[in-house]
């Protein structure tokens, strides 16, 4: 995956990743609403699952001295996030998050 393919949430999660920033797509008036209510949130909230997997699985370079991390808050996830058996080189936070599809997360091995 290549920065010049994502969208606006996805290039503040990329740039974000290297330093284990936290990206917060919640409107900053908060009338967004809850997870539950993630069917209906914009694109300017929408990160796809293959972005996510990307950093996940190594696709971007960390900064000397920090933890990278994909850490989001407030994210509509697009797509099936597919993680079976896989080598997660980071750590995953995801807060009042949505997803379209269900996940797949049986047997990553975190490290």
């Amino acid at each position: 995956m290549r920065p010049d393919d994502l969208t606006g949430p996805e290039l503040r999660l990329w740039a974000a990743f290297a330093a284990g920033g936290e990206v917060d797509l919640r409107p900053r008036d908060a009338v967004g609403g809850t997870a539950v209510d993630g069917g209906g949130w914009g694109p300017e909230r929408r990160v796809r699952a293959s972005v996510v997997r990307s950093l996940l699985l190594g696709g971007a370079d960390a900064i000397s001295g920090e933890t990278p991390m994909v850490h989001l808050v407030g994210a509509r996830i697009g797509g099936k996030l597919r993680l079976v058996f896989a080598e997660v080189c980071c750590v995953l936070w995801l807060e009042e998050c949505w997803f379209e599809e269900a996940p797949q997360l049986y047997g990553p091995h975190f490290g």
